[in-house]
């Protein structure tokens, strides 16, 4: 009898879990959509190395959060990702930074403005909570599923924007010419 309690706690617990994943959005499909292209301005910096535990990632990182928070930077942040430049499974090419709208703004020293542009660009955006979004590369795998059906060629970067005034974010990918 003690098994059977047990079991119904149990289902009752994958029930819940279910319920509380389903309710955060983490069954939300990803939908990829194609629309014109247009420039991305990127302030920000390049790294180049290990993900995790890694105390320079990190420094870039706070020195972003601290420009959108304390030093009222105006834009989103911005994370580029590059593939296929050549590193290892655990390492990462990336452009952190904060991709700002308008003509001008003041570049802190250390930081550098990197223009993305295309004429077509592919993108999705998430409205749930973000611990249940689905992971980049699942992310850049529909994009290139959904490139391969359509007869189109991605260029290896992608480009996610988290937006701060609805936590959203917006994954970009852009189509060769």
């Amino acid at each position: 009898m003690k098994y059977v309690y047990l079991g119904i706690i149990f289902l009752c617990i994958v029930i819940m879990s279910f319920c509380v994943y389903y309710f955060l959005g983490g069954f939300d499909p990803i939908e990829i959509k194609e629309t014109n292209g247009t420039t991305f301005s990127v302030m920000g910096k390049a790294y180049k190395g290990k993900f995790y535990r890694s105390d320079s990632l990190n420094k870039i990182y706070d020195e972003i959060n601290d420009m959108l928070i304390n030093q009222n930077y105006e834009g989103d942040f911005a994370e580029v990702s590059f593939l296929n430049t050549g590193i290892t499974d655990e390492e990462v090419d990336l452009y952190l930074g904060i991709l700002f709208y308008g003509d001008a703004i003041q570049v802190p020293a250390g930081f550098t403005v990197r223009d993305f542009k295309s004429e077509r660009v592919l993108y999705t955006r998430f409205t749930n909570y973000h611990q249940v979004r689905p992971g980049p590369e699942t992310i850049q795998a529909e994009f290139y599923r959904h490139a391969r059906e359509n007869g189109l060629t991605l260029k290896d970067e992608f480009l996610a924007v988290t937006f701060k005034d609805d936590n959203a974010l917006e994954v970009y990918g852009f189509i060769k010419d």
